[in-house]
């Protein structure tokens, strides 16, 4: 069996289903891109500075090193040939009875493309880190600005 977790948001879901297998005789492939599962609900505080990554990144291999029939690879998936039951991850082929697959998802701005450039969403390490240095740079403009108008303006913004 071969489960790939396409993205940090499918990651609670596809580790849940990974202990109920584990009880199981499948022997279980786990691809993914990252090496390590994000605890999401803590990404705004990376990105205000308040938590490290490393404190809400854990180790993919760390979670599941009790698991004597799960192996974890660290690659991304190329294509699925559903005709073979097969999964090419970073030139490799990896043959599977079933196949779970976790796509991710996207930031959703109801319609709105434009405001992308404004509203930058947070759904991973790198769009924290990316706010973060916002934020941070945003300051310091602050502190290096004279008129407290424009002061102000540097340091107006909102996370929701």
């Amino acid at each position: 069996m071969t489960l790939d977790i396409g993205g940090d948001d499918q990651a609670d879901y596809i580790l849940a289903l990974t202990e109920r297998i584990t009880r199981t005789s499948f022997d279980v492939t786990l691809i993914d891109q990252h090496n390590y599962h994000t605890f999401q609900p803590l990404l705004y505080q990376v990105a205000t500075a308040m938590l490290s990554p490393a404190n809400i990144a854990v180790p993919i291999r760390g979670i599941l090193r009790k698991q004597r029939n799960i192996e974890v690879l660290l690659a991304e998936i190329e294509g699925i040939d559903l005709n073979s039951k097969s999964v090419t991850a970073s030139g490799r082929r990896y043959c599977y009875d079933y196949l779970v697959v976790a796509t991710g998802v996207r930031h959703g701005y109801f319609g709105k493309p434009e405001w992308e450039r404004h509203a930058p969403g947070l759904k991973s390490i790198d769009d924290a880190l990316h706010m973060r240095r916002r934020i941070l740079k945003a300051f310091e403009n602050a502190e290096l600005e004279e008129d407290p108008e424009e002061r102000q303006a540097w340091i107006n913004f909102v996370i929701i």
